[in-house]
């Protein structure tokens, strides 16, 4: 190798390199006077997040070229909307939605926002900090912006009674989605600082159904009535068995499947559950309004309100069920879904009683209760009370009305 070249390429090196550390440092004095103080006069979580926003862009601005710096900081004016007091700089354009000089982004209002017909969204936990109030209608990113609502900001949310707010991933209502249709002071680590889209809507719901047990986590949805498959439930931004838990307003019932299309296990719930018993997971269900009227002697309705006696497989009067008016049922096949020799709780309606056999067609030992029991295995046999207990023995039913 001739020393020409290796004194041309030592040259070549020092150029590059020198090049190198000139953008570095003219884009670390920069980007220092660019960040300095522009946090000041923000507090709480809102302060985090500028700073943490600050530090990122603080540490990238350093390693990119002039023409790419200046083009950051540009679009880094966004954030000046994290600031309750700072003037628009040359802000999004509210109909592009593209960094530019015709439209412009002012910062949002700090007290709170009273009389909203919708929801008010908070850049704080616990409805605090800027804050402004969306009404009836869907938002992209670009009209968050429009409303004073910086992308990726929201850390809490109040929903006025009747409404109910879906948020997005997204900005154009796409990827990972939730809901609420009430107050909700922390949003969550999945989702705080996150919206990107956002749809208000009058709540009809009358179901709701959530990740986790207690009517938690990060995914939910809001169902009329109606029947909704796997991918009805899909198109709701619920995953594949993730229901654990449902809160159902009076007059209305649910039946879960573990299958996708209505097949499978089957679990009833007439009130709030706070944790289903599928153990499979939820995959289908089937929202019900609870009928007005009263079946004939001797058929079975699996529905609330039941004018009679509700029979569950389960303990503590869980797992499937099946409701028996006043009449006789000499045989378990009208106990389905529930099989003969299954049954493990009831409940009896005031003015009802039931007589329960061990046999079908009303034979062997007998117990009569007019009240409810939520564990059969606590009732002892008369043929066996040492042993013998109540729990998946009964074959035939007698249901009494009493008043």
């Amino acid at each position: 190798m001739s020393k020409k070249f290796i004194v041309g390429a030592i040259i070549a090196l020092v150029l590059i390199l020198g090049g190198g550390a000139g953008y570095y440092v003219y884009n670390r004095a920069s980007a220092d006077a660019y960040t300095k103080d522009f946090c000041n006069g923000i507090q709480g979580q809102t302060w985090r997040n500028c700073v943490q926003n600050m530090a990122n862009w603080k540490a990238y601005m350093q390693r990119v070229d002039s023409a790419r710096f200046k083009q950051m900081v540009n679009n880094a004016d966004k954030l000046r909307n994290f600031k309750p007091n700072a003037t628009a700089g040359t802000g999004i354009d509210t109909t592009t939605g593209t960094t530019g000089t015709t439209g412009t982004t002012t910062a949002p209002v700090v007290q709170p926002v009273t009389g909203c017909a919708g929801a008010i969204f908070y850049v704080d936990f616990d409805f605090k900090g800027a804050s402004a109030c969306l009404t009836e209608g869907d938002y992209t990113q670009v009209s968050m912006v429009a409303k004073n609502i910086p992308n990726d900001s929201v850390s809490s949310i109040k929903v006025e009674p009747g409404y109910l707010a879906r948020f997005y991933f997204g900005g154009g209502f796409d990827g990972r989605q939730m809901g609420a249709n009430s107050d909700v002071k922390n949003i969550g680590h999945i989702w705080d600082n996150e919206i990107s889209s956002i749809k208000i809507t009058k709540d009809t719901s009358v179901v709701s159904v959530y990740m986790n047990a207690n009517y938690g986590g990060d995914e939910n949805a809001f169902f009329g009535v109606g029947d909704f498959n796997a991918d009805a439930l899909r198109a709701q931004g619920v995953g594949a068995n993730v229901i654990n838990s449902i809160k159902i307003k009076p007059g209305y019932s649910v039946i879960a499947y573990d299958g996708l299309n209505f097949e499978g296990s089957k679990y009833e719930m007439t009130s709030d559950t706070p944790q289903t018993e599928l153990r499979n997971g939820i995959d289908s269900l089937k929202v019900i309004k609870t009928p007005g009227t009263v079946a004939a002697a001797g058929t079975t309705t699996p529905v609330t309100g039941c004018a009679g006696v509700t029979i569950y497989q389960n303990a503590n009067f869980s797992g499937d069920k099946t409701c028996l008016i006043a009449g006789d049922y000499p045989s378990p096949t009208v106990f389905a879904p529930i099989g003969n020799d299954q049954i493990s709780s009831i409940k009896v309606e005031p003015g009802y009683s039931a007589t329960v056999y061990d046999d079908g067609n009303f034979g062997g030992p007998t117990l009569v209760t007019a009240t409810d029991i939520n564990n059969l295995s606590d009732k002892q046999v008369s043929y066996n009370p040492v042993f013998g207990n109540w729990d998946g023995i009964i074959s035939s039913i007698k249901v009494v009305k009493t008043s």
